[in-house]
């Protein structure tokens, strides 16, 4: 079965541009499929990848699980992309992890926003920046989530 993802799930599970990615395409390299949508009565032309074109070029095995996770950050699900964003942390691929961590972090997901912090206090895939890991630490912390609430008390802030 052929998986088949934006090229923009393409280029964070690379780690690479998009620009990158269209490049592999027009060599060859990595096959795709045009789609055309409809919406509001206006076409558009959107360019899927194939997954497993892309496996060598992804740094972390894709088992079926992490396929199954992949597929669904593709589709938008906020979840699915925490999940993929700690499989790359577990893999000590911090660089590709902050990056899906940022995306869900900007979509609402409270756990991501925690982890996204931990990137910007210990510069883990980003340079390290404690006030924006202050921010997405308080972010969450006022969206109730009890990890980042201690560590804010910890550090002497009141909520």
């Amino acid at each position: 079965m052929r998986h088949l993802i934006s090229t923009q799930t393409a280029a964070l599970l690379t780690g690479k541009a998009m620009r990158t990615v269209q490049h592999w395409v027009a060599d060859g390299g990595v096959k795709n499929v045009t789609v055309e949508r409809r919406r509001a009565g206006i076409e558009r032309d959107r360019s899927l990848v194939s997954l497993e074109d892309l496996a060598t070029r992804i740094p972390i095995t894709l088992n079926p699980e992490r396929i199954e996770a992949i597929m669904q950050a593709n589709a938008g699900d906020v979840d699915a992309m925490l999940q993929v964003g700690l499989e790359f942390f577990a893999e000590e691929e911090q660089k590709i992890a902050a990056e899906w961590l940022h995306l869900a972090a900007k979509k609402g997901q409270v756990d991501a926003m925690e982890w996204l912090s931990i990137c910007y206090l210990n510069g883990l895939g980003f340079t390290r920046d404690p006030a924006e890991g202050l921010q997405w630490l308080s972010k969450a912390a006022s969206l109730g989530h009890p990890v980042a609430r201690v560590k804010l008390q910890a550090m002497g802030f009141a909520l």
